[in-house]
């Protein structure tokens, strides 16, 4: 499951919050809150899965420094993050 495919610079300014909710998807619904601090985002997720996925890869418009969840298996692919679907937040700086 991606999410922010195609996240655009200017959303992710300091104090922006991006928010889906019961959003469908091949896997069930999934809805997330995004919220950007100084050179940090963090996302929340929450899915309502028929299907996991066999990860959730959040992409963001520049490459990350380092990133960190609630579980483990959390890593960094260019300028997207990798979790695995059990996650349910996860914290990047860049």
């Amino acid at each position: 499951l991606v999410i922010t495919p195609l996240l655009p610079e200017d959303w992710t300014q300091e104090m922006n919050v991006i928010k889906v909710e019961q959003a469908p998807t091949y896997f069930g619904n999934v809805s997330f809150t995004i919220a950007f601090g100084e050179r940090t985002g963090t996302l929340v997720v929450n899915g309502d899965w028929r299907t996991a996925p066999a990860s959730i890869e959040w992409n963001l418009p520049f490459a990350l420094r380092e990133a960190g969840g609630d579980v483990q298996g959390v890593e960094i692919v260019g300028h997207a993050v990798r979790l695995p679907s059990e996650a349910k937040r996860v914290v990047v700086m860049w």
